[in-house]
């Protein structure tokens, strides 16, 4: 189930990749995501596909439900499953997350998913990709675009799923929107982290989950 959000792009990349690798399990197999973008109106995966009986017991630790406020839209991961490290042992995951109402605002949730809560990009395969486009991607007219697309996914945080936005809080409280670096010093000693997202054009207004 999609939630129309700010993160709506990066959302549908999750959507698709948990849609795979559901597909991918019933057949013996996992996927383990290499690269993927959103790019005008479409979204694009490239995902390795492995056969691992083992693995694929554990897939469910990897994807998780979103519980979004309808008020403040605060959002909240559920784990589908639970994996005990070091163990083959999956649980189904505990929740919900979250009471009946939004401890914020006091709001119903809408829930979403299930989306893959993993990382969805291979920070190796990035590496390697960004190398040979620099050294062999003078011939292609997109050379620089894909440069910077490269760059943007080695950037992002790999353990922090979705994300929140700079100006869609501001409309929250009714405030005018604070020029990033008034507002990203402070909240960064708060433990609050920035950074630019492939998903979302405005580069400058992006907040990641608050850990």
């Amino acid at each position: 189930m999609p939630l129309k959000r700010v993160y709506c792009h990066e959302f549908a990349l999750r959507l698709l990749l948990s849609c795979v690798d559901s597909h991918a399990n019933r057949h013996g197999r996992y996927i383990k995501p290499l690269f993927s973008y959103k790019a005008d109106f479409y979204v694009r995966v490239f995902v390795q596909v492995i056969e691992s009986q083992r693995e694929v017991q554990k897939t469910t630790a990897r994807r998780s439900y979103v519980y979004d406020c309808v008020g403040c839209h605060s959002f909240y991961l559920q784990k589908v499953g639970k994996h005990t490290p070091g163990t083959q042992h999956v649980a189904p995951g505990r929740g919900p997350p979250v009471g009946r109402s939004c401890e914020q605002c006091g709001k119903d949730f809408y829930i979403g998913g299930p989306i893959w809560s993993d990382p969805i990009h291979d920070t190796e395969f990035l590496s390697q990709m960004k190398e040979y486009v620099v050294n062999e991607g003078r011939y292609l007219g997109t050379e620089k675009r894909m440069t910077g697309m490269l760059t943007l996914a080695e950037e992002e945080l790999p353990e922090v799923p979705l994300f929140y936005e700079l100006s869609t809080l501001s409309k929250l409280f009714i405030a005018h929107v604070p020029h990033s670096p008034h507002f990203v010093l402070p909240s960064s000693m708060l433990g609050i982290r920035f950074l630019s997202l492939m998903c979302v054009p405005s580069l400058s207004r992006l907040m990641h989950h608050l850990l």
